[in-house]
């Protein structure tokens, strides 16, 4: 894993490998053991997600039904982000017609 304040590179990075050295210093760790990782427990074929916001354990026997979650998320963010641009451009009046605009709708406000 890369540093997370850089930009993200344009291709996944997986990993591959294993560690088996225990934290005790009197034998060689499990492979294939649960561990436990930020107090959230992570089984053999979990998949890990990192993120800038953070990290995110999912559970193999979930890994379907959160990715198909995941797209339905992400369609909807999407149009929320389309109607918030179409709406600033709605919005984005010069101010020198905006004046007039409040002027032509408040008569208290002098020329």
């Amino acid at each position: 894993m890369g540093d997370l304040s850089r930009p993200p590179r344009p291709w996944p990075v997986y990993a591959r490998g294993l560690c088996p050295n225990g934290c005790n210093k009197d034998g060689g760790g499990e492979v294939g053991a649960i561990i436990a990782c930020g107090g959230v427990a992570v089984r053999p074929g979990d998949i890990i997600v990192v993120d800038r916001d953070g990290v995110a354990v999912v559970p193999l026997d979930d890994a379907a039904e959160v990715a198909q979650l995941t797209v339905a998320k992400v369609g909807s963010e999407r149009q929320v982000d389309l109607g918030a641009a179409r709406c600033l451009a709605l919005v984005q009046i010069p101010v020198d017609k905006s004046l007039a605009l409040y002027r032509g709708f408040n008569p208290r406000v002098r020329p």
